[in-house]
């Protein structure tokens, strides 16, 4: 979202605030603003509209970031679980190139 934004953010901030029964204070709406100016209108807006249907409580910024389709990635990236054990892996460890009993 750019600075021409503001204003509608700010007012879906301040929906949602209501929705809630939360107050819109000022450090709320900055909060958000640092958090969520990276998505589009339309995504936040679209997020917003999901927690107004499926939220019991005022949403956090990490919370509008998942409902609008932006959430927090995974840490550990999926194909580093076969690594786990190198060894249930043939031919990918040292141990594998080694001779079999009587193969010398």
């Amino acid at each position: 979202m750019g600075d021409g934004d503001k204003r509608a953010f700010m007012e879906t901030i301040q929906a949602l605030a209501v929705n809630f029964r939360t107050e819109a204070t000022t450090a709320l709406l900055q909060a958000m603003w640092m958090g969520l100016e990276d998505l589009s209108l339309v995504s936040f807006q679209a997020g917003a509209k999901r927690a107004l249907r499926e939220s019991e409580f005022m949403p956090t910024v990490a919370e509008l970031r998942k409902l609008s389709g932006h959430g927090r990635r995974e840490a550990t990236p999926p194909y580093f679980e076969r690594w786990k054990d190198p060894l249930a892996l043939p031919g990918k460890h040292p141990k594998d190139t080694w001779p079999k009993e009587g193969e010398e």
